[in-house]
């Protein structure tokens, strides 16, 4: 009997010990995330999409929206909040001392779609930029073009400064060519869907969509006039100021069509 009571003494002692230098902490938080996914003018993918997310218990405040586009069209997005949990913290105490480890959520977790901590550098296929100009075939120099340059990153604050550099086939696109928007300090208003932005302290023909994680700026520019009729590659390469930070370049092919010359056709007739 002495044997078991002390058998059990000891068996309680060790416990006790091992609770007193080996423990975990783990601490948690949830939050609701704002998201928005951009439809372009495909409005029924758009409606789909969130009737879809409205049945989806870790998300709400599921709205539609459209914008106005140059032109007839209209673009369609999404946005929703989801439901955000995290293991934040995890702190283990041992014989040894102490050690901290400081997890967060798994990166690139939804392939397609980029979530909160992700970046351009850490889940390229998520996060990244997208450029495109209209019309993109059969243009003529000189002419006017719809230029929409998209980025989406975690680093971005909604409302923040975004500059952007434009290049066609190598040569610098800005304002002695055709594009106000290049180079300058591009300035959207938070969380506004389809509003104005401003830069140099003037409002341009320039609409944005700013939110946190994602920019998207709409504008007007003269494609340079002396572009041979051939194809060409346009690159934009955005920087934010959150903090300051050089996202990764997006590129886009368009073609020149040669210019009708009347008078010099009426010519070749006597040539």
């Amino acid at each position: 009997m002495k044997k078991i009571i002390m058998l059990v003494t000891i068996l309680t002692i060790s416990v006790f010990f091992t609770s007193m230098f080996s423990y975990s902490i783990v601490t948690a938080y949830t939050t609701w995330e704002t998201k928005t996914i951009d439809f372009g003018t495909n409005d029924k993918a758009a409606k789909a999409a969130a009737e879809q997310l409205t049945k989806d218990p870790s998300k709400k405040d599921v709205v539609m929206k459209s914008v106005d586009q140059f032109g007839p069209s209209k673009d369609f997005s999404v946005s929703y909040k989801e439901k955000t949990s995290m293991e934040l913290e995890k702190k283990e105490l041992d014989r040894g001392g102490p050690t901290t480890t400081t997890t967060g959520p798994p990166l690139c977790g939804i392939i397609g779609r980029c979530e909160s901590a992700e970046t351009q550098a850490s889940c390229p296929n998520d996060c990244y930029t997208t450029v495109s100009i209209s019309p993109n075939v059969a243009a003529i120099a000189g002419q006017e073009v719809a230029l929409t340059i998209v980025f989406n990153d975690s680093r971005y604050v909604a409302g923040h400064n975004a500059k952007y550099s434009l290049t066609i086939d190598g040569i610098a696109w800005n304002a002695e060519n055709g594009c106000n928007i290049a180079g300058v300090n591009v300035t959207p208003t938070a969380d506004g869907v389809g509003t104005a932005c401003i830069w140099q302290g003037l409002v341009k023909d320039c609409t944005s969509t700013s939110v946190n994680g994602y920019l998207k700026v709409v504008t007007k520019c003269n494609l340079p006039n002396n572009l041979p009729p051939t194809s060409h590659s346009l690159i934009a390469t955005p920087t934010f100021y959150s903090e300051e930070t050089i996202l990764t370049g997006a590129s886009v092919k368009f073609t020149i069509q040669q210019k009708f010359d009347f008078f010099e056709w009426i010519f070749s007739f006597f040539r």
